[in-house]
C-alpha cells in the first residue's frame, strides 16, 4: 500500500507531479484471532481388589 501526501504541510500546495524526495518503507503483520480451544485429559487408576 502507498501513501502520499496531498498538500504540502508548510504552504498548502498541491503536490499532484511533485518531485518524489525520499521514501519509507514498514511491513505490518496482522496476525489472525486466535480461537481457544480446550481439551480435559483424565488418567485413570485401577487395581485389582485384595
Amino acid at each position: 500500500m502507498q501513501y502520499e501526501p496531498e498538500l504540502c504541510h508548510s504552504c498548502g500546495s498541491g503536490l499532484a507531479g511533485a518531485v518524489e524526495v525520499g521514501r519509507e518503507q514498514r511491513q505490518v503483520f496482522d496476525l489472525p484471532e486466535l480461537a481457544l480451544e480446550v481439551t480435559e485429559h483424565q488418567l485413570i487408576a485401577r487395581r485389582w481388589p485384595d
